[in-house]
């Protein structure tokens, strides 16, 4: 956990929180998570069986990835954006394997997902993806959203842009 405007910048190619087990990550009070290793991944809920949650919360917050955020890979992810923080990747990647959960809740004035690229939700077969941005929070994508796409059956994906001034906006490309 961070808080009161700590940084922690990992070099490693790969951020992961929930990889084999259940794995939390706070980010609070200004503080700061950089993952830029040569990949600079992060997953949260990796494997089947985990369980992963991350919580950015509060104004000048931020988690960054030079790479993409994978929510629910194998296992079940959380991403939570609230109260003015913000997050930054090059794709965002919810519930992308077989069997896995992936939810993504962006809320609050000023809370921010900024994504370079686009943003895919319940790839994985029999997974279930989801996206709420609400109370006035936004999440701009430099490519498409996709969802449900070509993992198999049973795929459940939903996004839900709720409360006044809420938006998502994306830009085409992939």
């Amino acid at each position: 956990n961070l808080y009161n405007g700590s940084s922690w910048t990992v070099n490693a190619n790969i951020l992961s929180i929930g990889n084999n087990g259940t794995g939390t990550l706070d980010i609070k009070g200004g503080s700061k998570v950089n993952a830029s290793g040569a990949s600079g991944a992060i997953y949260i809920g990796r494997y089947a069986g985990s369980s992963g949650v991350a919580t950015v919360s509060g104004s000048d917050s931020l988690l960054s990835s030079t790479f993409d955020v994978n929510i629910g890979v194998a296992g079940s992810g959380t991403l939570e954006i609230l109260n003015g923080a913000v997050a930054k990747s090059r794709k965002g990647i919810i519930a992308s394997g077989a069997n896995s959960e992936g939810h993504v809740t962006v809320s609050d004035p000023d809370s921010q997902w900024q994504l370079a690229n686009g943003i895919s939700i319940a790839s994985g077969a029999n997974s279930i993806g989801t996206l709420t941005i609400a109370n006035g929070a936004s999440v701009s994508a430099g490519g498409s959203v996709t969802t449900v796409g070509g993992g198999g059956i049973s795929q459940t994906a939903s996004i839900t842009v709720t409360g006044n001034n809420s938006s998502l906006t994306t830009s085409g490309g992939s």
